[in-house]
């Protein structure tokens, strides 16, 4: 069963794993397309390439935007595991 001393200290670990996210970035381009998002997976900043057509645009922002997710998660594990 779960001890209370304990759920207060998986509270506070991810109090503190969450505010260390916030102040992680994690950018990814392609093609000149550019997402900066932070650790807690919050769109910082987004660049488009005005030389690409609308649909390569599109095309580009989604997969910026869902690399940087994933990396964001894989870097959220990693803070959790204590690595």
């Amino acid at each position: 069963m779960f001890d209370l001393k304990n759920i207060f200290q998986m509270q506070a670990k991810a109090k503190e794993v969450q505010k260390k996210l916030a102040e992680e970035n994690i950018v990814v381009e392609k093609n000149g397309v550019r997402v900066v998002l932070n650790g807690n997976q919050e769109i910082i900043k987004i660049e488009l390439n005005p030389e690409l057509t609308q649909t390569d645009q599109e095309k580009y922002l989604a997969d910026c935007i869902n690399e940087a997710i994933k990396k964001a998660q894989q870097l959220m594990a990693k803070m959790m595991m204590g690595v």
